[in-house]
């Protein structure tokens, strides 16, 4: 409530054309009878608690693979992951020199553990500390490990720590050799990206989208809490197999192949709104003009 008063008093006296957001500014849309998209890749049934939001806003842009229950005929499914939005070929150039020093010219793992405070996380495990240990050593075989996590580590983990200018994450995450997390937001930008992403949690298998990246596409293996000793096979598995950078880059070609620009798209559809409301949903499959690597 506190932040709906600060938000009406942040927006008053101001015209706007449009909300995008993830977050309670779909209730001053309403009030202000502003339209809004409330943006999320997330099922409904992973996250209950957002259905508020999705009633108070016009629309839903999500991944065409979420399910959102009676609210999905707000949905603008696009045809592709949120992850792209920002990680398609179109919007982000890998480059090596945004990489810290040490890392240069080294074959490296990248681990993220989170904190795990969500409202949706409650009750639920990430990687601990014993896990994190085990992956460790395991990596330590085939490489340099560095990991960055959210919540505090202990002394004999510290020491694994990557300092960086975190804008330049996505980077550092491109040319790593692996990418393992308890971040379901991580796996997925590393599995776009063409790193092989190993998700190591409670809650991986909640998602939808996540099921279509493993099963699909081959670029995501998650493994509940109980399956440690197999998501350890899996690191073995990935690092024994043959040129597996140039394997896990063709998948990711594939999945493009099918996959839209998001970023393009929802610039078209803000763009010619309203009009853009009717074409969408009278031929879904007119966004297909945003797919391949060159901007339409």
């Amino acid at each position: 409530i506190l932040t709906v008063i600060r938000l009406l008093w942040h927006t008053k006296l101001k015209k706007y054309d449009f909300f995008i957001t993830d977050d309670v500014l779909t209730f001053v849309g309403r009030i202000k009878r502003v339209p809004s998209i409330f943006a999320t890749d997330d099922d409904l049934s992973a996250v209950p608690e957002s259905f508020i939001l999705m009633k108070s806003a016009n629309y839903i842009l999500a991944p065409s693979i979420c399910e959102l229950g009676k609210y999905n005929d707000k949905k603008l499914g696009y045809y592709g992951y949120k992850a792209l939005a920002h990680l398609h070929p179109n919007r982000f150039k890998p480059d090596g020199t945004k990489i810290p020093d040490t890392l240069r010219s080294k074959n490296y793992f990248f681990i993220r553990t989170v904190s795990a405070t969500s409202t949706h996380d409650v009750g639920k495990r990430g990687i601990s500390n014993q896990t994190l240990r085990k992956i460790i050593n395991k990596l330590s075989e085939y490489g340099e490990v560095v990991l960055n996590s959210e919540r505090e580590l202990p002394e004999d983990l510290q020491s694994y720590q990557l300092e960086f200018n975190k804008n330049d994450v996505s980077h550092i995450v491109y040319y790593s050799s692996l990418f393992i997390s308890d971040s379901t937001t991580m796996c997925a930008e590393a599995a776009v990206l063409g790193v092989p992403a190993i998700e190591h949690d409670d809650w991986y298998a909640d998602f939808k989208q996540y099921f279509e990246l493993n099963e699909e596409y081959g670029l995501l293996f998650g493994f509940g809490i109980e399956q440690e000793k197999q998501m350890l096979d899996k690191i073995d598995e990935i690092m024994t197999m043959n040129n597996y950078k140039e394997v896990f880059q063709k998948k990711r070609m594939s999945m493009l192949k099918d996959k839209i620009d998001v970023s393009a798209f929802l610039i078209w559809f803000l763009v010619n709104y309203p009009e853009s409301v009717d074409i969408f949903f009278s031929n879904k499959k007119s966004q297909f003009e945003f797919k391949g690597t060159s901007l339409k």
